[in-house]
């Protein structure tokens, strides 16, 4: 119901709702990749 709304009314456009999920997605990734690396480093010493 909130995507209603949020889109001036019109429901969102499926193509534009997996472009969303696919950038959370890589934001996810990228954040786990920094925390790996540096939990690498933080052994190395």
């Amino acid at each position: 119901m909130d995507e209603v709304f949020a889109h001036g009314g019109k429901p969102e456009d499926p193509i534009e709702a997996e472009v969303r999920e696919l950038h959370a997605k890589i934001g996810r990734l990228a954040i786990e990749n920094i925390l790996s690396e540096a939990e690498a480093m933080a052994c190395r010493c």
